[in-house]
């Protein structure tokens, strides 16, 4: 996508203010450059509410799950992770001991979305 962005936005906004410092109008009237002006900041305020603006335009009904993956993936979000989000809690299983072992408060096992093997005892004995 192109930038959507036609509005020119400032690098040069000033960093240096200091207490107390006087404001004008221009800049000029307080001795200072043109950014310190309130005009020009004001005017840079609305420009960067004009380019929130043809971002959001550009974008349309556009959601974060219709945005690609990758640069060089175009699947969307939504479609890369409809597989995960759809997958159910993983099953729980008794985990079978050998004679002479037990586990007073149970053991259990289960495989994890992601094809782990997670053993949960309360203590084999």
């Amino acid at each position: 996508m192109d930038n959507p962005i036609t509005t020119s936005l400032p690098a040069d906004l000033p960093t240096n203010w200091t207490q107390y410092q006087v404001v004008s109008p221009n800049g000029t009237e307080a001795g200072l450059d043109e950014q310190h002006g309130y005009n020009y900041l004001m005017t840079q305020v609305n420009n960067a509410q004009s380019a929130a603006k043809e971002c959001g335009e550009a974008l349309g009904d556009m959601t974060g799950a219709d945005i690609p993956v990758s640069g060089s993936d175009d699947t969307p979000v939504s479609t890369a992770l409809s597989n995960k989000a759809d997958v159910g809690a993983p099953q729980s299983y008794t985990l079978p001991l050998s004679t002479g072992w037990s586990a007073p408060n149970g053991a259990r096992y289960q495989r994890t979305q992601d094809n782990m093997v997670v053993v949960t005892t309360g203590g084999i004995q």
